[in-house]
């Protein structure tokens, strides 16, 4: 453990509002809370449609 999160941060080229969160997200997840879940892509204005009433544009 380096016990120094500003150096630990620099060492390995993350900001400290990343660094801060990952932690939050670990000590309430674990391990889990650090898995790379990514967001979902925003659906396009043709999807929309064709989801909204079921015919092709």
């Amino acid at each position: 453990m380096i016990g120094n999160a500003r150096k630990a941060c620099r060492y390995f080229g993350v900001s400290r509002s990343s660094f801060y969160r990952w932690r939050a997200a670990y000590e309430k997840y674990g391990k889990a809370g650090l898995k790379n879940t990514g967001s979902s892509p925003v659906p396009d204005r043709k999807t929309l449609l064709m989801a909204g009433n079921g015919t092709s544009p």
